[in-house]
């Protein structure tokens, strides 16, 4: 890790540390609760596997609610919680989307990935929670991004990436907390390809973190979904697929999106990467415009500037192998 890095780790595990040690003071939610989180600073897939939690929960006849701290959104601690609910459809085509400037894109984006869902959003999940409870019968909470949050927690899920986190590689970015706090995981979700899962089988790539081989892992992968049209969410059948596109990503790992690709017949001509986040520029958005080929987004930029910002385009489809059953172990272990 380099020394920047460290540096701009330092402070957060300090933090870190110090709230553990003062844990047994932390309020918990008046429901069972459920946490999905990571080490790393965004890019883990935590809010897709807080959605698949949330649906294996209504799959089984349980009422979830998610509580969101709002991130990239207006709401402050002084500010009301909001409440979201979505319907049916792709997300950035439901009127929840609005509501993204408020609530931040990952709030809105689970509202409508999940129906039937409400999504509480503060930066204090106590209030939030007791909004929810307020107008809404719930049976769980799921916490998205909730490792360090000062909430007593039921089950803590901790995502991994198996080429880009301790303790199978060294890192090279900064850390939320240092690899000891992967010891309070309750389950971890690794992400990893064929040859990493050997490892993961093996518990090779833990070496030097004995005490993690006893965590129950799970393992996880990203697999392209299709392409839905940005107009109107329509699919795109195979044969109407383009050769080319242009790939512009807001996201924490823009290269996942490449890998994808790299699965099909489609090519990225060039790409746009931003900050996750971030939106393209007027200059860039002119530059999209006037693209030659079809541009291709996440989901989650669609919500949050695709729609408002192009006529046309295309949208990535993205399926979780295995969080299905990361999301089942972890209502098993709640006894509901």
């Amino acid at each position: 890790m380099s020394s920047l890095s460290w540096g701009l780790s330092l402070p957060y595990q300090q933090v870190a540390s110090w709230q553990r040690r003062t844990h047994e003071h932390w309020p918990s939610l008046p429901r069972p609760t459920i946490s999905v989180a990571n080490l790393a600073f965004g890019g883990r897939g935590k809010t897709p596997i807080t959605a698949a939690v949330a649906e294996q929960a209504r799959s089984l006849g349980l009422r979830p609610a998610i509580l969101s701290r709002g991130y990239g959104g207006s709401l402050r601690h002084t500010s009301e919680p909001l409440v979201l609910e979505g319907g049916r459809g792709p997300s950035w085509l439901q009127s929840v989307a609005a509501e993204r400037e408020i609530g931040g894109e990952e709030a809105c984006w689970l509202a409508a990935r999940c129906p039937g869902v409400p999504v509480g959003v503060h930066p204090d999940r106590t209030l939030s929670a007791a909004q929810v409870l307020a107008t809404h019968q719930v049976d769980l909470f799921v916490l998205d991004d909730g490792f360090q949050t000062k909430l007593r927690r039921d089950v803590d899920l901790v995502l991994l990436d198996a080429l880009l986190d301790p303790p199978f590689v060294r890192h090279r970015g900064p850390l939320r907390e240092s690899v000891g706090a992967l010891d309070r995981a309750s389950a971890l979700g690794v992400f990893a390809d064929e040859d990493s899962e050997i490892r993961l089988q093996s518990d090779e790539g833990l070496r030097g973190a004995t005490s993690l081989t006893t965590i129950p892992r799970f393992h996880l992968k990203r697999v392209f979904g299709g392409l839905q049209r940005l107009s109107d969410g329509e699919d795109v059948s195979p044969p109407d697929w383009p050769l080319k596109v242009i790939a512009a990503t807001a996201v924490g790992q823009p290269e996942s999106v490449l890998t994808l690709l790299a699965g099909t017949r489609i090519q990225a001509a060039c790409s746009l990467k931003l900050k996750d986040h971030t939106r393209p520029s007027p200059r860039q958005i002119r530059g999209l415009r006037s693209s030659p080929v079809p541009v291709l987004m996440t989901e989650k930029d669609a919500l949050s500037w695709g729609r408002q910002s192009l006529d046309e385009g295309l949208v990535l489809a993205l399926k979780l192998e295995g969080a299905e059953a990361l999301a089942r172990w972890a209502i098993t272990e709640l006894g509901l």
